[in-house]
């Protein structure tokens, strides 16, 4: 039989030796700050930004390209109305000013001979504003195919037009609210 002070030893050697064997560190794994990037307003190069300031991002962007669907709308409307197709109620596209001048614009008794208006470009107007607006569009509508009748005379070519078009909510809904026109050779 063993004796009682060998495996006192034992034990004593065996905790010992447990108390040398290192234990491991548990180290936290850091947890990923998420990154964002955003876009200027305008466009351009993306540069890393807060979430809030993506949110913010992502909002402008959802307004401009809510805008982009009401000024495509309104070009559609010009031309159902030089056919003779029907139109929808001009203010549920168009309010104030904006509303006056698509108004006076389908309504002047013109008729379309042939052509169509073609949208060549159309980009973000950032930090512009007129009559309350949120949110503004530069375009080129080129008109230069359209032949209008009116009486019985037959227009001449049209010039491409540059428009500034400006939007704002009106009963929750963004409408076009002012446009600025001009002729131009080119877009």
């Amino acid at each position: 039989m063993r004796s009682p002070r060998i495996l006192i030893a034992a034990v004593a050697v065996g905790v010992v030796l447990s108390a040398c064997t290192p234990t491991p560190v548990v180290t936290p794994t850091p947890t990923p700050t998420p990154t964002f990037a955003c876009t200027p307003e305008a466009g351009g190069t993306p540069s890393p930004c807060s979430q809030a300031e993506f949110e913010e991002m992502k909002a402008k962007d959802a307004l401009y390209a809510e805008a982009e669907a009401v000024y495509r709308r309104t070009v559609q409307i010009r031309m159902d109305a030089y056919s003779g197709r029907p139109i929808p109620d001009l203010t549920t596209v168009a309010v104030g000013s904006g509303l006056e001048s698509l108004k006076a614009d389908i309504g002047e008794g013109y008729v379309l001979v042939s052509g169509e208006l073609v949208i060549h470009k159309l980009q973000r107007v950032p930090d512009r504003s007129r009559d309350g607006s949120e949110v503004a569009l530069l375009s080129c509508l080129d008109a230069s195919s359209v032949r209008l009748s009116r009486a019985g005379a037959t227009s001449s070519p049209s010039p491409r037009g540059i428009e500034s078009t400006y939007y704002r909510r009106d009963g929750g809904v963004l409408r076009l609210n002012f446009i600025e026109s001009r002729g131009q050779q080119s877009c």
